[in-house]
């Protein structure tokens, strides 16, 4: 921001790996000291299985800001993430789940 002018307002973790809580909350706690606490983390662009992750880890839930799928209206079980408060555009007031791949 401080070269270009420039905010930043989302940024990914990794394409089509394995969630990882412990780097993304380091990368929120990270990104909020420097300044960046405006920018959204997306994660994962896969399947829905992170939501099955972060259901077992508040602090997950509140690092990710967008659930990114490849493919959401595929195979994909959404029930695990809409109990997170998450929904396909932000449905239901909750956090959004995006396609990351489309």
């Amino acid at each position: 921001k401080t070269l270009y002018g420039i905010d930043i307002d989302y940024v990914g973790i990794w394409n089509e790996r394995a969630s990882n809580a412990d780097y993304a909350k380091t990368l929120r706690r990270t990104l909020d000291a420097i300044g960046f606490e405006n920018t959204t983390m997306v994660a994962k662009d896969g399947d829905a299985s992170i939501c099955n992750e972060m259901a077992n880890d508040p602090g997950y839930v509140d690092a990710i800001g967008v659930v990114g799928l490849h493919y959401p209206g595929d195979d994909d079980d959404l029930s695990a993430c809409r109990e997170l408060g998450y929904g396909i555009g932000g449905q239901r007031g909750g956090k959004p789940i995006w396609s990351s791949e489309e």
